[in-house]
């Protein structure tokens, strides 16, 4: 029933029809399979050991050849319905209503790293700021490794973005953007796969924001299961609302940028330009 309930949009009323349940009846399953679910998530999304990282590092670099990448993170929204309370903080800018959920994956699609929850006029820069990965990976977590993530986040040792396109790039940056879009594009598509196999995420009509949260974690931890399993033939969702203003996110407060590591990997994919 739960996996009925995540999988589709059906109302609660209809859910409780098709199951041949009353609708508390169905409440209060779904609750506590969604419950139990959110609460496991620290044992199906988690970090890699070294072992897997070796794995991962590989993947990563086999797609378009940058030596070091350990994940790609972004941030994407979970619509909702206008809450009653505090209702502007999560009005995004498409006008719309919505929490975010942050997110980093894999190679192959897995996430390794997950924050649900802030509300969504928050942008992926500031977001990035209140979660504990940025706080681990601020104190040298990642050591050399590092993250992707696109240009709406700030350039730092261990979160790297594209160069921006002022109309200046050389031939060399241009190929650099080319592979890191290319490479980086996991985690779109693992966005894509959660809300495309998990069809609830795409519009929640339950007011109480605590139990979208857990939904949404509670599908993450499913989505992570089936690929365990290598289920992974799925309609995939397209979001067309993720964009953010970049002018807005050049300067977070608290986030120095730092290019140096850029530099240095893009000079050990084409040597000095």
């Amino acid at each position: 029933m739960t996996i009925w309930y995540l999988s589709n949009t059906e109302t609660f009323r209809e859910i409780a029809k098709l199951f041949d349940v009353t609708k508390s009846s169905a409440h209060r399953i779904i609750g506590k399979i969604v419950n139990f679910l959110s609460k496991s998530s620290k044992k199906y999304i988690q970090w890699p050991n070294s072992q897997r990282l070796d794995i991962v590092r590989d993947g990563f670099r086999l797609m378009k050849g940058i030596n070091g990448v350990v994940g790609a993170i972004d941030g994407c929204h979970i619509n909702i319905k206008k809450p009653r309370e505090n209702a502007h903080s999560y009005c995004n800018r498409m006008s719309k209503y919505s929490i975010l959920l942050q997110g980093v994956c894999d190679h192959d699609k897995k996430f390794t790293d997950l924050l649900v929850g802030e509300a969504g006029s928050i942008h992926d820069a500031r977001l990035l700021k209140r979660s504990s990965l940025y706080e681990k990976c601020a104190q040298g977590f990642l050591q050399r490794d590092f993250l992707l993530g696109d240009s709406a986040y700030p350039c730092l040792n261990w979160l790297i973005p594209p160069f921006r396109d002022n109309g200046h790039l050389t031939a060399n940056q241009r190929e650099f953007n080319y592979r890191h879009s290319a490479t980086r594009i996991k985690i779109e598509n693992a966005f894509g796969a959660l809300k495309g196999r998990f069809r609830r995420l795409q519009r929640f009509e339950n007011e109480n924001i605590m139990f979208i949260v857990k939904s949404t974690v509670a599908a993450a931890v499913l989505h992570n299961i089936c690929i365990d399993f290598q289920d992974d033939e799925l309609e995939t969702h397209t979001d067309s609302d993720n964009s953010v203003d970049l002018d807005e996110l050049r300067n977070i407060s608290g986030i120095v940028p730092n290019e140096t590591r850029r530099n240095e990997i893009f000079n050990e994919m084409f040597g000095d330009d």
